[in-house]
């Protein structure tokens, strides 16, 4: 009888060790399983902003193409008005559609950012600048240069509809392309 109460108390602190390791084991897998789950959703979160950029990437890279090539060189007024916010590039979707310009689900010509103002070389600096307000005589004449020079520097950035993803890009057209 005495090796049965030996036994018992021997069952005993097993389980109690059993418990204990258990408790461990489930504490240590949560932990674990926590961690993965963040970097799981890390993972996600990443591919979407990935993929989001790949498709600015690609709206940049069409519609870049569609004004280097297929949209006729459009001077700005000379003079430019003062603080002139728009440029003669400025999409919408009847043009993106007439220039062939496809745009993913869920995208709209509002994705696409001409920066204004367009930029033109000027051969006497030797950079492009933007066109001036014609204040002066001399800007005036600064005007009539630049539009004779037949370069335009304009800059595009689209932007994803959820704000993720950004691309930008400056192309240069010259007057007859």
């Amino acid at each position: 009888m005495k090796w049965v109460a030996a036994l018992r108390s021997v069952v005993r602190e097993d389980r109690g060790v059993s418990l204990i390791e258990a408790m461990i084991a489930v504490t240590i897998l949560g932990i674990a399983a926590g961690g993965l789950m963040w970097g799981l959703l890390g993972f996600v979160v990443e591919s979407g902003r990935v993929e989001q950029r790949s498709d600015a990437n690609q709206v940049l890279i069409g519609f870049t193409e569609a004004v280097r090539v297929q949209a006729p060189y459009l001077p700005q007024t000379c003079p430019a008005s003062p603080g002139e916010t728009s440029t003669p590039y400025d999409p919408d979707d009847a043009l993106l559609s007439a220039w062939g310009v496809e745009l993913p689900d869920g995208w709209d010509a509002s994705t696409i950012d001409v920066e204004a103002p367009v930029r033109y070389w000027d051969s006497d600096l030797g950079a492009f600048v933007p066109m001036p307000t014609g204040d002066s005589e001399d800007e005036v004449l600064q005007c009539a240069r630049l539009l004779q020079g037949g370069l335009q520097q304009i800059a595009v950035r689209v932007t994803s509809p959820d704000s993720r993803a950004t691309e930008s890009m400056a192309i240069v057209k010259r007057v007859g392309s």
